[in-house]
């Protein structure tokens, strides 16, 4: 199912959505889905039965316009036709009836999440992507990290939902913060911010057991930090955990970087 977290939603071929342009510029409403679901319509807490905060999620994972019977289908996956279809209009009804007429539109036979609501996830990911992308070292501009940064992006999206249309969102979700955690962490050990790029690089590191490139950053931090029992310490937790589970040994890239930790504690 193709996602496209930055897409701008509009409606088109001549199709009327319900509520203006001008009526959802002003909605004053935002879409949470990282660490659960949560809405807020100006700054007021909206609560909506499971099938409705459903529909919303889907619709805002999607990214683009959908027909109606498609999105019956992938949230109500085994009910009958007839049936899916009355619970996607009970969704709706749901959602409406809490005041938010302008959350998602509809033309005939499809819908969207309106372009003008603000999803969480939308601006994690482009910040997620900013740091991925953006080159590492002394002399170039680094990108913004805080604290709230690493903390949005160590979280899992829509925990304990497993419907199929959402799993494969989350795996999605957590690749993309995987990297992008593991590039904070580059970016704070070169500001000398020692302890958030641990922070960083060890959730990442938890997060995927055999993920090395977590590992190798785990380890450069401790290194950086002066900390040389805790980066061998790690490494040999690695090493057995590694060795045990998959019967596999460190790469060349991890070996190169503890060379000269090992060679300096071996007695000559």
């Amino acid at each position: 199912m193709p996602t496209h977290y930055l897409l701008e939603q509009r409606p088109s071929g001549g199709e009327v959505a319900v509520g203006s342009y001008g009526s959802a510029a002003a909605s004053g409403c935002r879409v949470d889905l990282i660490d659960g679901f949560r809405l807020r319509f100006h700054d007021r807490a909206v609560e909506l039965p499971l099938g409705a905060q459903r529909l919303i999620s889907y619709l805002a994972l999607e990214g683009s316009w959908v027909t109606r019977a498609y999105a019956a289908e992938m949230l109500w996956p085994d009910s009958r036709r007839r049936q899916a279809a009355a619970n996607l209009r009970t969704a709706l009804w749901r959602v409406r009836g809490q005041g938010c007429e302008d959350v998602v539109w509809t033309a005939p036979g499809r819908l969207a999440l309106a372009d003008t609501v603000a999803v969480d996830i939308q601006h994690v990911a482009k910040q997620a992507r900013v740091l991925i992308d953006a080159p590492v070292g002394q002399d170039v501009e680094l990108p913004a990290v805080n604290a709230e940064t690493v903390s949005r992006l160590s979280t899992r999206l829509l925990p304990g939902w497993y419907d199929d249309w959402v799993v494969w969102e989350q795996e999605r979700w957590d690749q993309l913060r995987l990297h992008a955690l593991e590039a904070a962490a580059e970016v704070l050990l070169c500001r000398g911010q020692h302890l958030l790029a641990l922070e960083a690089s060890l959730v990442a590191a938890r997060s995927e057991l055999f993920r090395e490139s977590a590992h190798r950053v785990v380890i450069r931090v401790y290194l950086a930090e002066g900390n040389w029992g805790a980066a061998m310490r790690h490494y040999q937790d690695y090493q057995r955990v590694l060795r045990r589970e998959l019967n596999l040994a460190p790469t060349t890239a991890m070996d190169e970087l503890m060379h000269p930790l090992i060679a300096s504690h071996t007695p000559q």
